[in-house]
């Protein structure tokens, strides 16, 4: 394969994953799949490509373009959005333009910020964690909620191939994705939350998901307890 051929694969990759942290895989996914010319995993990897990249580019942008600017009105109450809006919103292909990159200045907006405060520690068996307050980056009822802002985040950490866990938190949520790399070492996001149920389940601890996205609330008053017990679990002392 030559240099551009690969190069023009992992532009792709990374547009696709970007789409990811916005729309979610089953969506995301889909439409690529629709897209002529490109093969991808189940990961959003582009593991193919038998068009020129130039048009598969414009090809994923217009099938990206409509859903990423839906969802973002529906994420966005400042907008108040109403069936009309959304009407004229789709059936207007210049302000889908202008919306879709009012979303993508403010992800990217959020997610520098959120880089700029993260901890990042190594485990002596090769993970990666990384910890971010969102307090003031992601806010109730705006774009980014803290389900995109996180996808965003673990996708820009865990872009080398390195088996990476993040958990991002405010005082009262705290939330978990990993990679599927992070299981063989031992990573489970069900045993964390099950132990913190058990533990502040009686103080109104809530929460749960899969072994690699899950999620909790808490008062607040037990926040740097509950964040604190949850990274004992992952990070051994003296590590």
């Amino acid at each position: 394969m030559s240099q551009s051929a690969q190069e023009y694969k992992n532009l792709l990759t990374e547009v696709i994953k970007k789409q990811i942290t916005i729309l979610g895989p089953d969506i995301t996914l889909a439409k690529v799949r629709k897209t002529k010319g490109i093969s991808i995993d189940d990961t959003g990897t582009v593991t193919g490509l038998s068009a020129e990249p130039a048009e598969i580019t414009k090809q994923l942008t217009e099938q990206f373009k409509e859903p990423v600017v839906v969802d973002y009105i529906a994420d966005d109450s400042e907008k108040a959005p109403t069936l009309e809006y959304y009407e004229k919103t789709i059936n207007d292909k210049h302000l889908i333009s202008e919306i879709y990159a009012e979303q993508q200045t403010k992800l990217k907006d959020a997610l520098g910020k959120a880089l700029r405060k993260a901890k990042v520690t190594e485990t002596k068996n090769g993970m990666r964690i990384v910890t971010v307050d969102v307090t003031g980056i992601s806010k109730k009822n705006a774009f980014p909620g803290s389900s995109k802002l996180h996808n965003a985040i673990q996708i820009h950490f865990a872009q080398d191939g390195k088996p990476t866990a993040s958990f991002i938190y405010t005082s009262e949520m705290l939330s978990f994705r990993a990679t599927q790399t992070c299981l063989a070492l031992g990573y489970s996001a069900n045993k964390i939350v099950d132990s913190l149920k058990a533990q502040y389940g009686h103080c109104g601890f809530t929460g749960g998901g899969h072994n690699v996205a899950s999620s909790s609330r808490f008062p607040k008053e037990y926040g740097k307890e509950i964040l604190s017990t949850a990274l004992k679990m992952v990070i051994p002392d003296g590590n």
